[in-house]
């Protein structure tokens, strides 16, 4: 018989006790030159407003060779995605279509700088790594990582496999590991190969959430809760938590806290929830991914 809910809480509609404000991180449009006027930029001319570099063309001669990226970033460590910005229009005739051309030649996406300008160059460039002010070596875009072993075990951990749905906590069908949505239906069957390609469906969705709203670098750890917690409740929980404000502020610390503000589902704390958000904040503040 399929059960009436799981023994920890799965994927459910938590509530966060929290203040919830709008995603953080958005840029605003560089101003215009006053001679410009006063007219606010539209997104589509935002490459062609950036500064022109003014101590980029210093930096290191025009690259030639495939890990020229490297190159530079060895010679300029502490380089922020500005930098890499001007030493693109510094190598591409101060022009955004040139700085754009000469980056993608070195695999670096010239719109994902103008969107990322507060992180860290080396969180842009390819076998490369940095150290966040969480204080943790390591660390890259969230372009660059996946779900780990650990962090999709965690994952499994918490959502228990059932092949036959069930009503969550919150009265919503599920089936697999807390797989939901309309193609689940009551007392509908499954096999664990359909659980797994099911599982594998809802991590890349919540990777996806993952990469496109956090704009500063992450640990495999970081990653991994992140991804979990998008799993669980879903990416829009992700998009408008204060953890997420926090966390793109470069207060690593307090998106940490924040966690455990997410454990409520129909209007109660549930213990598996609570369970669940103090792994993954534990998880987000290790080097690595370990699931107990």
């Amino acid at each position: 018989m399929a059960p009436s809910m799981p023994s920890v809480s799965g994927r459910v509609a938590s509530q966060n006790v929290g203040t919830n404000t709008n995603t953080a991180g958005q840029q605003n449009a560089p101003a215009q030159n006053s001679a410009a006027g006063s007219t606010a930029a539209s997104s589509a001319n935002l490459k062609d407003l950036l500064p022109a570099p003014n101590i980029a063309a210093q930096l290191t001669p025009a690259a030639t060779t495939q890990n020229a990226a490297q190159q530079w970033l060895a010679q300029h460590p502490d380089a922020s995605t500005q930098d890499l910005i001007n030493w693109g229009y510094a190598n591409g005739g101060n022009t955004s279509a040139g700085a754009d051309k000469f980056l993608k030649q070195l695999g670096i996406d010239f719109d994902q700088l103008v969107t990322h300008r507060q992180a860290p160059a080396s969180s842009f460039i390819g076998g490369a790594t940095s150290t966040s002010s969480s204080g943790t070596a390591n660390s890259t875009h969230p372009a660059n990582i996946s779900l780990s072993a650990a962090g999709q075990q965690l994952i499994k951990k918490y959502e228990g496999l059932y092949l036959t749905a069930y009503k969550d906590p919150v009265g919503i069908l599920t089936i697999g590991y807390g797989h939901t949505g309309s193609d689940v239906k009551p007392g509908q069957r499954i096999t664990q190969a359909q659980a797994d390609q099911l599982l594998q469906g809802d991590v890349a969705i919540a990777e996806k959430a993952v990469r496109s709203q956090v704009k500063v670098p992450l640990t495999q750890g970081q990653f991994d809760a992140l991804v979990s917690f998008t799993f669980n409740l879903g990416a829009g929980a992700l998009k408008s938590s204060t953890l997420l404000k926090k966390l793109n502020a470069g207060d690593y610390a307090g998106a940490q806290a924040e966690f455990g503000k997410w454990v409520h589902a129909g209007g109660k704390v549930l213990p598996g929830l609570v369970a669940r958000r103090q792994e993954e904040a534990t998880m987000f503040g290790n080097k690595g991914s370990q699931v107990r």
